[in-house]
């Protein structure tokens, strides 16, 4: 966001206050000022001061004074922030208080609440001002600013309006938030082992006892060839992913779903040629990154809601099943940069994909002959032991 375009939301916005609000929200038309932060001499001269909802930026000259009392804040707190001196309180949002280093020009917050839940860091929020300015000041993330989503549920409730106004000004659509929120509730979820009783109980369908019985029979044959080098010597490993098709626990948590968990309990983290299943610390840690992966595609990163990332193929494409509809997709980077439906079921498409014939479908760049010749390898072995 450059700073044309944080001027231009800044007009939005400052039209869309109404006039009983001007005394407690306001963003004054900018002007020069002399500050040893550019960022906020940069910020200042699109506009002087800002207040936006309950976030109320100082002025330079309150932002140079505070600065000489921040080592002995962080001090009293007993903060491990290595260079103390590099921060300087730039504005106060509630009870928290937002910094802005000096040299990297990051921002970053803490809280009352957060300081007396044993934080011991400021929660970094945006690499530079405008950035944040954009998605904190005048955008969904505002709520952030006082509510650590790793630490507790953040409500979208708008208190104090500030929401509502900047949805009614166009700065961010209603999905947008809800996709936020999701990933929110993500974070703040407390991870377990037992799954819900449903999940285990549940009767295997047509394509789970399928997919077994072709995982049995896959397992039987890495077995052999394991066992015996002579006969492992034929494939080159460096093309094909091959094991270990045992079954482990899975950490559950918000957006699992019943059959990733059941799949993982047969099959776990397993390779099936260029397709490898991801261990599920970054089943969710991927998951949480799907918006910027999205983005890098070319897609709206607001399409990522609802998907998992549990697996990927051909080292760089991201494979995706959908929380809510069990639609099973990829995400695949250039030359093809878009978001393909392979399956409307996850164990049906793990069979035909993983152990079947259609494992050359998951090539997402048809010059690239590395991509065709390992997905052949990989199919070559499946006919060798007669597995299709």
């Amino acid at each position: 966001m450059d700073r044309g375009q944080i001027a231009s939301k800044v007009e939005r916005v400052r039209d869309a206050i109404p006039a009983a609000r001007e005394a407690l929200w306001s963003l004054p038309p900018g002007r020069g000022v002399s500050s040893t932060l550019s960022p906020i001499a940069a910020l200042y001269e699109v506009t002087h001061a800002p207040r936006c909802g309950s976030l109320v930026f100082w002025t330079a000259e309150r932002i140079e004074a505070g600065r000489a009392e921040v080592a002995d804040d962080f001090e009293e707190w007993e903060f491990d922030e290595p260079e103390p001196n590099r921060w300087a309180p730039v504005a106060r949002c509630e009870n928290a208080t937002v910094y802005l280093h000096s040299e990297s020009g990051a921002v970053a917050v803490t809280s009352a609440d957060e300081i007396k839940a044993g934080s011991r860091r400021l929660r970094r929020l945006a690499p530079g001002l405008f950035e944040f300015f954009d998605r904190f000041a005048l955008g969904p993330e505002y709520p952030t600013i006082t509510m650590d989503p790793s630490h507790m549920a953040v409500h979208t409730g708008d208190e104090d309006g500030w929401l509502g106004l900047l949805e009614s000004a166009g700065c961010f659509e209603q999905r947008e938030l809800r996709h936020l929120q999701s990933q929110w509730d993500r974070r703040f979820s407390r991870p377990g082992s037992e799954p819900p009783r449903a999940w285990v109980d549940a009767e295997p369908g047509d394509t789970e006892r399928e997919f077994a019985r072709r995982l049995s029979r896959l397992s039987t044959a890495a077995d052999r060839a394991f066992k015996k080098p002579a006969r492992l010597e034929k494939w080159n490993l460096d093309r094909m992913g091959i094991g270990h098709y045992q079954g482990a626990s899975m950490t559950v948590k918000p957006p699992m779903t019943q059959d990733l968990w059941r799949l993982y309990r047969m099959h776990s983290s397993s390779a099936y040629g260029v397709l490898q299943f991801l261990p599920d610390e970054l089943v969710y840690e991927r998951t949480d990154r799907l918006a910027e992966a999205f983005e890098a595609c070319g897609i709206d990163p607001v399409e990522s809601d609802g998907w998992l990332a549990v697996a990927q193929y051909h080292g760089k494409a991201t494979l995706l099943l959908h929380a809510d509809s069990g639609e099973v997709a990829g995400l695949e980077p250039a030359p093809a940069r878009r978001l393909r439906t392979f399956s409307r079921d996850l164990f049906e498409f793990v069979s035909e994909f993983g152990i079947g014939r259609r494992h050359g479908e998951l090539c997402y760049d048809p010059g690239s002959r590395n991509q065709s010749r390992d997905a052949r390898h990989w199919v070559e072995f499946l006919e060798s032991n007669e597995l299709i």
